[in-house]
């Protein structure tokens, strides 16, 4: 999930910036905050850190012109649900793997009071307990 953001942000910002330098007459974010001579390598972090910012936060640098805003627009619309899709995604799992694992642990309680229950060595208690979460482990695998 981490590298598929980090790629998706970088794609965002390479967008941001190319609308920028091809526009030929209008006023873009490169010439209003002052970047134009600076390096490459200055322009496309400020570029990652405007799209970054999309999915946390507010950014100092802002759409000059009607393309530029479309482009944020779309741009914030888009961050809003991936980072829904996100939440939802670890939410999904995290409710999975709580299901799982109440599921598992009502079965060893059960078992657990069963064999307190039953006139059996103790060594055999534990191996049946021992063989019972062995057999859990290896349902979840398949």
């Amino acid at each position: 999930v981490l590298v598929f953001m980090m790629w998706l942000v970088h794609v965002i910002a390479c967008c941001w910036y190319a609308i920028a330098d091809m526009s030929s007459s209008e006023r873009t974010w490169i010439e209003v905050y002052d970047i134009v001579e600076a390096s490459l390598v200055y322009q496309y972090f400020v570029s990652y850190h405007w799209a970054l910012a999309n999915f946390s936060g507010h950014m100092e640098v802002n759409p000059q012109n009607e393309t530029e805003r479309i482009f944020a627009v779309l741009t914030s619309f888009s961050a809003f649900v991936v980072a829904a899709w996100v939440v939802s995604s670890i939410t999904t799992a995290m409710t999975r793997l709580e299901v799982v694992t109440a599921h598992d642990t009502r079965l060893l309680s059960s078992l657990q009071e069963m064999l307190f229950e039953l006139t059996i060595p103790f060594q055999l208690k534990v191996r049946l307990h021992t063989n019972a979460k062995h057999m859990l482990k290896e349902q979840r695998k398949n």
